[in-house]
């Protein structure tokens, strides 16, 4: 009786994992911290954007005009759908909500690409009075804008010359015309700054900076700028952008790299195969930390492997460090210190 149990008891961890486990392929999506980091417990954030006091001598129909980069209009413009791409950018890919947009009059020129002094706390207080949010106010601080326009020429080719067909019966023209094409630049560096009222401090300060390009063709150089889009459509479209990139600075951003992980068609470990193939992560992560107990060496260290690429998954870098390590104290292979070096150079990027 003795004998059958301990034969059961060894037995039992080969049974627990189902056999043979083997390493296979898999496409992970990878979440990294935000690069801005917000207090914990931030659920919603104000917009302002500053906006020099030479405004107040414009006269309403005077906004529309956008011919020069580095006019009022042209910066407001920019700054305007700064905040629409910053907006957009933030509910389509988080939880938080902004509560309000605000145009802030203020003595700043903004022409300048150096940040102008820091809103004070009264002005900060009066800009958060109302608004439905724990004192998170993200602010465009500066606009500048520069445009670039260049002309150039090429030979186009005919269809015929191009692909090489001749006939004995058609005389085709395979003279190449020369075409004109303009190549339109729009550069844009905003100045953020991103205020906590509650705190009383500044968690970001900087610059970001951004382009469009265009590009169109024609048989002379007044076609093509007649093709080319209007300066303020132009800002408007790099404001944009560039207040959708910057809203990527406090979000979690997600990446594919290529992985593996250890499966098994049979035992405890089949449903974790298949969760993983479902992307049922958490599920997996269970039912791995579940076996963790009734395995040894080898087979406990590909579990830990598997542990790793799942803490990586969510950002946490900490504990896949600490998995992949217990790994390879277990079972030292190519595939095992391969990964470990795979976890320590991200954590070394991050404290970069």
């Amino acid at each position: 009786m003795m004998y059958r149990r301990i034969i059961w008891a060894m037995a039992l961890p080969a049974l627990l994992l189902g056999g043979c486990v083997t390493s296979r392929n898999i496409a992970v999506e990878v979440t990294s911290p935000p690069e801005v980091a917000l207090p914990p417990g931030t659920t919603s954030l104000a917009l302002v954007i500053r906006v020099p006091n030479g405004i107040r001598a414009m006269e309403d129909h005077q906004m529309n005009f956008c011919r020069d980069p580095e006019e009022i209009q042209c910066r407001l413009a920019a700054g305007e759908k700064a905040l629409l791409g910053y907006s957009e950018k933030i509910f389509e890919e988080s939880d938080l909500e902004v509560t309000g947009v605000v145009e802030w009059i203020d003595s700043i020129d903004g022409k300048t690409d150096t940040l102008p002094p820091l809103l004070d706390s009264t002005d900060i207080t009066r800009l958060c009075a109302g608004q439905d949010h724990p004192g998170i106010l993200v602010s465009l601080e500066t606009v500048v804008l520069r445009k670039e326009l260049n002309f150039s020429s090429y030979k186009e080719w005919p269809h015929e010359a191009r692909n090489k067909v001749w006939s004995k019966t058609m005389l085709y023209n395979v003279e190449p015309r020369w075409v004109r094409q303009a190549v339109m630049k729009v550069f844009i560096r905003n100045g953020w700054r991103i205020y906590d009222h509650k705190t009383k401090r500044t968690i970001f300060e900087g610059f970001l900076d951004d382009s469009v390009s265009y590009k169109v063709d024609g048989t002379s150089q007044e076609e093509v700028e007649k093709k080319l889009p209007s300066l303020k459509t132009s800002v408007e479209r790099a404001g944009y952008v560039a207040g959708w990139d910057f809203a990527a600075l406090i979000l979690p951003s997600h990446r594919t790299v290529p992985r593996k992980y250890y499966g098994a068609g049979t035992g405890i470990l089949k449903e974790a195969t298949r969760d993983v193939k479902f992307r049922q992560w958490d599920r997996a992560e269970e039912a791995w930390e579940g076996a963790l107990d009734h395995l040894r060496k080898r087979k406990r260290a590909k579990i830990l492997y598997n542990l790793a690429l799942a803490r990586e998954r969510q950002g946490d870098y900490a504990n896949a460090l600490k998995y992949i390590t217990e790994a390879v104290r277990s079972f030292p292979s190519t595939e095992m210190t391969g990964y470990q070096n795979i976890i320590e150079r991200e954590i070394s990027t991050r404290k970069k």
